[in-house]
């Protein structure tokens, strides 16, 4: 993918999808042991703010090791 974050789509359920969403809620990521990052929430927000030519999106960053066991959850 060399350089490209997203892949440039101009129709069809995922550019639908994406147009339609609200980016007034923030996405959400998970910070690994490692120190590594997933979108666990909003890919949809991510690809809208880049192909409308935002520069920054909202978001919530929760650390791994900040969760409780899963049964406390």
């Amino acid at each position: 993918m060399g350089d490209r974050l997203f892949v440039d789509v101009k129709e069809g359920e995922w550019f639908t999808r994406s147009m339609g969403t609200d980016l007034s809620y923030p996405i959400l990521m998970l910070e690994e042991p490692n120190g590594e990052w997933d979108v666990i929430d909003g890919n949809h927000r991510i690809w809208k703010a880049w192909k409308t030519g935002q520069l920054s999106i909202m978001g919530y960053l929760i650390r791994e090791k900040e969760l409780p066991p899963p049964d406390q959850l």
